[in-house]
Order: C-alpha cells, then structure tokens, then sequence
C-alpha cells in the first residue's frame, strides 16, 4: 500500500510541478517560521538549566513591602553569606558573586592593555556550585588565593594567543594576578557572564567593606542538598528576618515587611526582574507574543495548503471516478490522498529546515542568539516537526479525502468532476478558511502597526533632556575618575566642541538608592520619615557643574550646581518635580538635607529642582531623584556640534591620547545608549514586521489559488455575460465583491481579541499612546487593496478570454 501511495504521490507531483511549487512556497515559510520560533522559546526557557545541579542552585534575594508596594532586590548583603553557610544544614554550599561596577584596565607585560567590563569577583566555592567546564586549571584551588585570576577561553586567546595561559601573570591598576585556570566560554543562555573571574578577597583593596553587613551590592547563590528542602529555608529566613537585619519585630515600622525570596537559578532569566539584575532579564510576554505570532503564521500556511489543496482535488474528482468503477474502495482513494498530504508536508519540513540552516547564522546575528537547527539532536525539535507534519497533513487531506471518497463514482464521472452541491460546499468551506486566515492576518498587521507607533512615541516623546549629539567617554580608571576638571577645560578648547561635564551615571542606566534626610519632614510629624530612623531611600544621581549644559536639563526652581558657589560640593543638592512632590516638600528651595551615606555625613541645602526627565525607561513612572555633585565619576559627556562629528570625534581622541597616554578612549553616543532600552521592543517590532508582511504573503497565495479556482469555475458565467455585453470592469467587478465582504468579515473577528492583548502589552508603559480606531480603519483598508489587487490580476485574466472560448468549457 505504501509503496503504491509514492508512486502515485511522485506520478502527481510531475504532473502538477507548478501547482506543488506555489502550495510548498507557502507551507516552507510558514514551517519555517515557525521552527525559528520554536527554538527561540526553547533558548529562553533553557537558562542556567546546563549547571548540573540547576534545580539546587538558589539565589537569595530581598523583598521590602512598605504599604502594600514591594520592592524586590536580586542584590543583597555580603554577611548574608556566612549567616547562610554557617547557620542552615540543608545548604550544602554557598558563593558570593560580585560584579566590579566600574571596567578595569587589564595589561599582560604592559604591552597588550584593554579595558575589561565584565570583571567579576567570587568566593573560592564558586565552582562548587557552578560547574563550568575548565580547559586548564583546578576548579578547587583556581579561586584559593586573593591573586589568582580565572579567564574563559577566548580571554586566554585574547592575552596570550595560541600559548598556554596557566601561571602567566596579568596586571590591574590595583593588583597583579596570576592565571590559575581557563573555562569555555559562558554559553549564551545563563543570566550572568564574566570574562574575567578574580578571588572575592582581591577586591578589598578597591572596596575594604566587602564583608560588612551594609554591602549590600553581592549576589548570592547557594547549593541545596536537596531542592524540597527551600520552602522550609525561606520559612525559617523570613522568620528570623529582623534579627539578621540587626534588630527586633519591634523595630520593623508599621506597614513595612522584610522578606527573603529564594529563586532557582533556571528561574532568574524570565522571573527575575528586580533591582540589580546582573544583565537585563528575558520577558514572558515576549514568549507568549512568539508563540502567538508562531501559531498564527503557521496556521495560515496551513490553511492556505488546505485550500489549494481541497481545489485540485476537484480538478482530480473524474480520476476518483475512474479509480472507483475499476474497483477501488473508499478507505484506498481516502488512504492516497491522506498519503500525498503527508508526502508534500514531509517535503514542506525538510526543504524549511535546509532552508533554515542557510540562515540561521543571519538570524542569530539579528538576535543575538546560538540556535542551533539540528533536529537529531533535539529530540523536542524533531518531535515538533513529527507532529506539523501529522496535523497539516492530516487536516489538508482530511476534507478531500473524505469528500471525494465519497461521491457517488457514476455520478462523477458523468458530471465532468464534481457535483453542484459538491462545488457549492467546497467553495463554502474554502471561504470560511479565507476568512479564519485573513483574520489571523488583520490580528498581525494591528499589532505590527501599534508596536511601531509605540516605539515612534517612546523615541519621539520629550525625555527632558537633549540626547543627540553627545558622547560618553568611559573613564575606566580610577586616576582619572577623581576630578574630571581638567580633562573637560581641555577638551572644550576642541572646534566644535559645545560643553562637557561629568556623572556617575547617564540616563538610560540605573541609577542607585541611596539615604537622605530632611529635617523640614521630620519637624512636620511626616509619615514618610517614620521609620525610627528619620532617614527614607531615594534614587542619588552624581553630576558635576558642566552636567545641565550638556544634557540640556530645564529647572523648575533654583539652580545647578556652579563652582561660584564653594558649598555646592559637598552640600548642594537638587531633586526632580515628582521628589518634591511626592515627600511634600513645601518651598523646596533652601530646605535643609543631610546625606548620612557619607563619612563624616554631608549637611547641606535643597538649591534647585529640576524639571521631571526619563532617567530611566518609559516602561516606568519618573521617580523620585536626588542629584549630588562630588568629585568621583564614571562618565565625562561632551556635546558637540551637528556638523563633521566624526573629524571632532577624532580630534577629541588625539587631545584624549596626549592627556591620558595609558587610558583607552572609550565612548558611546548618549542616544545609542539610552535607546538600549527599547533594544527589545525594537527587535521584536522588526520580527514581528517580518512575520506579518510572511502572512500576508501566505495570505496573497490562498486568496490567489481560491479566486482561480472560482474564476475557473464561473467561466461559462463570465462568457454568457460577457455575450450580453458586459465589459472587464464589471466582470472584475463582479468577482471582487464577494472576497472583499470576507476581507471585512475578517476585519470585524480580528478586532476584539487583537484589541485586547495590545491594550495588555501597551499597560507595560508608563508612557503610551492610545489605542486609536484609525489603527483598524487603515488595517481595513490595507487588507481590502491587497484582496482587490491579488483577485484581479487573476479576475482579469478570465474577463479576457473570448466568449466563444468561455461557453465551451466544461
């Protein structure tokens, strides 16, 4: 029987070249499509699952809930690492993990010098629990002493090249070290990489408080004996609670909750999201909106199959016939038809997938991922594709097989190929797949046309700030860091150089809690103060004079910082419009304020508030923000002129070379790193492009093959009508009318469901747009012409064919 089914398969597809070519085209990308999708979701659901204990590795995390708002931190305090280690049996080990906030200038012989970001320290049980794969070196004794250095592997290759890196000495503006073991490279999927791992106690030269209670900028991860064991730990942690924070339940202030919140590791890339993330977590809805878009592309391929293929089968219905009279039995005629669905799927799979390996090094590139397309070794890939083409091929040759196996075979045969009633019900069928694919259609195009609008109001939105035209220089050394002065003086005597100051941070990067006190606050019995200790938390941006020219802040009240006033630094202050709004703070300007965070604490003045700006994303209200000048920054800024940046860009770096010969000169444009922000909408807004103009095509090819096929079918219509003088137009005409009213159908069904899962996905931004009916109208009309457009070119060329010619057919 099997054999039978191929050869009759391979005798159809040669017969039918052109028909298959078009139908596996459609199939192809949406198969294709469909298998990129998967292994995306399969990539972001595989983080850190490849540590061989994944499903015993925590992180400890904190929780503070002050009136019914929570704010949750994946950093926590470094003695939170003994009081682990030592207090819990059911934890087997533990490790602190601390990522150096500043790049670190790594030299081998003082030859070869660049500046490492990802520099991080750890504990000497790191590798206990981790269990990264060493090339060179001892896992137990790499991190034993403060001086050892732990490099991957294309470190190792980037120092020493081709020569062995074990025992080699590196050095850092704060200490020497000396290689003690090489790993592979981190994989893409875990939530945290590192170029660089040196020993925890190596870091006390640059931070001696590394093991104090109030360093609270470590992460910490721990193994379990066994993972059943973490509901009881959290329990016992979230009960002791105010003794490890150093007090009583007394001291706890009214509506305030101190909590612990153990995470396993393979949870942190989508269910993170708390404050000190690593790296930027992955997002659910950007998994179900793919699995959305995934389905949706594949279905329409499907349907567009079952459509042209539930079409020929009528062209074939006297074959059936024939088959029948000569002895051929319903289950035969159902089993050959069944048969070469599934051989055409199986050919759609295969060519999807050479297609896809041709790409996919394109599409990594695009996403920045390792996929890798290799079904025979991903058993869930292989599985995936077994049951596409199981279910397309059973749903696009269930209807004809069904249908035709069916027919009366004289009948038939001596209707030419098919019955009134049969044509009349295949077309009815057909127009309710045109309907359901359009609609998935429509539902893609509204949802790529308000992800754009989105992006364009977020990048179009006043920020509150200028962010064109400036660059970031990265002060990657501490030398320079301390007092910036001299550099921006110098710098400014560039052409075309506009002004220069410098920060800590520059909007579009997090920026730090920090404590302050407000006196006026307390002397007014204010809630917010009442904490037993007078002092609240709030964001502390550091800046220096030159920082409001450069960004092109607006004041409210008050003024910046300026060096004609010595008290500024130490003891300027200035805090945004929402600060002073939501502390209450009444006539702001001159309020006293006192940073307790400092040593001796720094006593000052409220001099300025400064008008509400995005320092953050727009997927977030503007919060409450302090800005202090110091003398210690990350970054110097300068704006420059619109005209010939690059020649002033090159100029900057000669000056920079002459000042600071050993300082690398880094930068980024201030734009590009604040619109890093929406890196991910802005990709997915391009997938989904892509996917939506697939559909359409998808789509185009379905509309096409059914307005044949009815074309076709009307033929001796459209000559009798042509004899009683109709002209072109209205034959168009007349075969147009009937596709556009689906087109609308599908409009009007996609709407609802479309509306509803995009006013979901806009509720993620503070700052959205509205979901504007003029959004559906376009999509309306946008579908109508595609549908116009692909029935008549096909229409026309029926309205042409001479009558004579038209009345013949059969």
């Amino acid at each position: 029987m099997f054999q039978n089914v191929l050869k009759t398969t391979i005798r159809y597809l040669r017969r039918n070249i052109s028909y298959v070519s078009v139908n596996l085209l459609g199939l192809i990308l949406g198969i294709l499509t469909s298998v990129i999708i998967f292994l995306f979701i399969q990539d972001e659901l595989s983080y850190d699952s490849f540590f061989s204990e994944a499903d015993k590795i925590y992180r400890l995390e904190t929780e503070n809930i002050t009136q019914g708002e929570a704010n949750r931190w994946a950093a926590t305090q470094s003695a939170m690492y003994i009081y682990l280690r030592d207090r819990y049996p059911e934890i087997k080990s533990a490790t602190r993990l601390y990522n150096w906030f500043l790049p670190i200038i790594v030299s081998y012989n003082n030859e070869i010098r660049f500046t490492e970001n990802e520099f991080f320290f750890a504990d000497s049980t790191f590798f206990d629990i981790f269990d990264f794969k060493l090339i060179e070196g001892n896992p137990e004794k790499a991190l034993s002493r403060p001086e050892n250095i732990v490099l991957t592997q294309s470190m190792a290759r980037k120092y020493f090249g081709q020569e062995a890196a074990l025992g080699k000495q590196l050095q850092t503006d704060f200490s020497d070290f000396t290689v003690a073991a090489v790993i592979e490279d981190i994989p893409k999927n875990t939530h945290f990489h590192f170029d660089m791992l040196a020993s925890i106690e190596s870091v006390k030269v640059l931070s001696p408080n590394i093991d104090e209670a109030r360093n609270n900028g470590l992460y910490i991860y721990f193994l379990l004996e066994n993972s059943g064991s973490v509901t009881s730990l959290v329990e016992k942690l979230n009960s002791e609670a105010p003794a490890i924070y150093g007090g009583t339940e007394d001291d706890i202030p009214d509506g305030v909750e101190l909590k612990f919140i153990c995470q396993n590791i393979k949870d942190i890339h989508l269910n993170g999201h708390g404050e000190k993330e690593i790296e930027p977590n992955g997002s659910k809805s950007l998994i179900y909106i793919f699995i959305t878009v995934g389905l949706l592309v594949l279905i329409v391929a499907a349907i567009n199959y079952m459509n042209m293929a539930t079409a020929q089968s009528f062209n074939r219905a006297k074959e059936v016939g024939v088959r029948k009279i000569v002895g051929a039995l319903r289950r035969s005629v159902f089993i050959q038809f069944m048969g070469e669905s599934v051989v055409i799927i199986f050919l759609a799979v295969i060519f999807s997938v050479l297609l896809g390996l041709v790409l996919l090094p394109f599409i990594n590139d695009f996403i920045d991922k390792d996929l890798v397309l290799n079904p025979f070794n991903n058993i869930n890939l292989l599985k995936y594709l077994v049951v596409v083409i199981v279910i397309i091929g059973f749903l696009s040759g269930s209807y004809p097989s069904l249908f035709l196996s069916g027919f009366n075979s004289l009948v038939i045969v001596k209707s030419g190929g098919g019955t009134g009633n049969g044509i009349s019900s295949a077309i009815s069928f057909r127009k309710i797949l045109i309907v359901f694919q359009f609609t998935m259609s429509v539902a893609l195009i509204v949802g790529s046309q308000v992800i754009s609008s989105q992006l364009e109001f977020i990048w179009s939105r006043d920020s509150g700030f200028n962010k064109r035209d400036v660059i970031c220089i990265d002060l990657s050394n501490r030398e320079v860091m301390v007092g910036t002065d001299m550099l921006e003086e110098e710098l400014c005597k560039i052409n075309n150089v506009i002004s220069a100051g410098s920060a800590f941070e520059v909007p579009g990067q997090r920026v730090q809690v920090l404590a302050c006190r407000i006196p006026y606050l307390e002397n007014r019995g204010s809630e917010v103060l009442d904490d037993g200790n007078n002092i609240i938390g709030i964001r502390t941006a550091i800046a220096d004079e030159g920082m409001f020219e450069t960004m092109g802040y607006s004041m409210a009240a008050g003024r910046w910082f300026s060096k004609d006033y010595p008290s500024d630094n130490p003891g300027g202050f200035i805090m945004n419009e929402t600060a002073v709004r939501d502390l209450g703070i009444e006539n702001p300007v001159g309020r006293e304020i006192i940073f307790p965070y400092a040593d001796p604490p720094i006593e000052g003045k409220l001099i300025g508030v400064i008008k509400d700006y995005n320092y953050a994303s727009v997927h977030s209200e503007v919060e409450p923000l302090m800005i202090m000048t110091g003398d210690f920054f990350r970054y110097l800024n300068i704006r420059i002129g619109p005209d010939n940046q690059h020649e002033t860009i090159n100029n900057i770096a000669m000056r920079w070379k002459e000042l600071k010969p050993d300082i690398p000169f880094d930068y980024q444009f201030l734009e590009d790193i604040y619109d890093n922000l929406y890196r991910s909408e802005s990709r997915m807004n391009t997938i989904i492009k892509g996917f939506t103009l697939l559909a359409i095509l998808i789509s185009v090819f379905g509309l096409f093959g059914l307005a044949s096929y009815m074309s076709e079918k009307r033929t001796r219509e459209i000559g009798i009508r042509k004899v009683f003088g109709a002209s072109v137009k209205s034959v168009v005409a007349l075969l147009n009318k009937d596709f556009i009213l689906l087109v609308v159908l599908a409009n009007i069904i996609a709407w609802i469901p479309a509306s509803y899962f995009l006013i979901r996905w806009l509720g993620s931004f503070a700052y959205r747009i509205k979901l504007s009916p003029v959004i559906f109208i376009v999509t309306l009309i946008i579908t109508i012409v595609i549908s116009i457009i692909t029935v008549s070119i096909r229409a026309f060329k029926s309205a042409r064919i001479n009558p004579a010619t038209s009345l013949k057919h059969d």
